[in-house]
């Protein structure tokens, strides 16, 4: 009984620690006017990633050949939000290539080696479904909107 009683505070505990970091990208986010449509945890690639299978193969479905601007936030630290932004014609594809650590921001990458991408967040700013939208002028704005010091990004 005093197992199940234990197990059932930890998952509690747990819950709330994932729900509060959602709301500090959403509260460091507002500070700078944008809003987010959509916070992805569980970048963790688990063991099961070797036989085909990881965390975000749940989310797949959602942002596969979905064009649009994105944000990986590190919530390592919450007194110290920092993110890099980008966008891409295939946000599950491009938020792959990050996690595999090819072609992708150096920043970043020694960032994820640094915290683990389990400290990190994949967040949608903006989505489209129309191939003609220019994306970079869209991730250009939503670059100007945060402090540059907050982010990975080498150019504002």
């Amino acid at each position: 009984m005093k197992t199940i009683i234990f197990l059932l505070f930890i998952s509690i505990l747990l819950y709330f620690m994932f729900l509060e970091k959602d709301i500090q990208i959403e509260n460091f986010c507002l500070l700078s006017g944008i809003l987010t449509l959509k916070v992805y945890n569980n970048l963790l690639l688990p063991l099961g990633a070797l036989r085909g299978y990881s965390y975000p193969d749940k989310f797949r479905k959602e942002i596969n050949k979905i064009g649009g601007v994105y944000g990986l936030v590190n919530i390592y630290n919450p007194n110290k939000i920092k993110q890099y932004i980008g966008s891409s014609k295939d946000l599950y594809q491009r938020l792959m290539v990050h996690l595999k650590g090819r072609d992708s921001n150096i920043r970043l990458q020694r960032s994820i080696s640094k915290y683990g991408i389990g400290s990190f967040q994949f967040v949608k700013y903006y989505w489209d479904l129309d191939p003609s939208v220019i994306l970079t002028d869209i991730e250009t704005e939503v670059i100007k909107s945060f402090s540059f010091e907050s982010l990975y990004n080498f150019k504002t």
